[in-house]
């Protein structure tokens, strides 16, 4: 028979080494996260430096929009342009496909032109999300640090996860897919994914990217033309 204190001993011992297992499981995992959060937040703050020294960007974009609800996706496809100055921003999207328009924002402010219809859509850049982020992101503007949470999913080299913590509620998170930088140190945005709360997917893919080309300021600038409804949105 086994003596009633070597049971003890023995069970002892082994949740010790439970404990132990645990433990090592739990600083492991630790380890990993900060590995994981150093990776993303090196990633981010790379982004934000080659922005930081781009003075005009101009692309062609393949804009997709998958409704939870539909198999069908909506795809527009054109060039966009965008210029920075020291304290504002201008972005300009040229739609080529399935339908003619073109998107002004500037600081606030979006023009929706559509020479089809014969109307401009004037509102707030928020009017349109998924652009509004597209070109908070192309343009350098806040801080990704402080704005989002950072991750990298599914350990995907090059992949920066954005999650909200405050503003651009409309999206749970923005997957970010980033290629290197042409002139230097650095990477920029290649492709962009927006998922919002409704189960839709937006993305956004750039092609021949070309940045510090000398854009003019008038190229931002819409008059529209004699004939044209301005429609103004709240």
């Amino acid at each position: 028979m086994i003596p009633a204190a070597s049971i003890h001993c023995a069970l002892s011992s082994a949740r010790g080494y439970g404990r132990a297992r645990v433990l090592a499981a739990a600083v492991l995992l630790l380890l990993v996260h900060s590995q994981a959060w150093a990776a993303s937040a090196d990633l981010a703050a790379q982004l934000q430096k080659t922005y930081r020294r781009i003075v005009d960007l101009q692309a062609d974009f393949v804009r997709t929009l998958r409704f939870a609800d539909f198999e069908t996706p909506s795809v527009s496809s054109g060039q966009l342009f965008l210029r920075r100055t020291s304290d504002r921003g201008t972005m300009r999207w040229d739609e080529q496909s399935p339908v003619v328009s073109q998107m002004f924002i500037d600081g606030e402010t979006l023009l929706h032109y559509t020479p089809e219809h014969k109307q401009v859509l004037k509102g707030k850049m928020g009017s349109d999300a998924a652009s509004a982020v597209a070109f908070r992101l192309l343009s350098g503007m806040g801080d990704l640090k402080r704005d989002f949470t950072l991750s990298t999913p599914d350990k995907t080299p090059g992949v920066l996860r954005l999650i909200p913590k405050a503003s651009l509620e409309t999206f749970l998170k923005i997957d970010v897919t980033t290629t290197p930088f042409p002139e230097g140190d650095g990477v920029m945005i290649q492709g962009v994914a927006l998922h919002d709360a409704n189960g839709n997917l937006t993305t956004f893919s750039f092609q021949n990217i070309r940045t510090n080309t000398g854009l003019k300021a008038d190229l931002f600038h819409f008059v529209p033309p004699k004939g044209v409804e301005v429609i103004e949105q709240p």
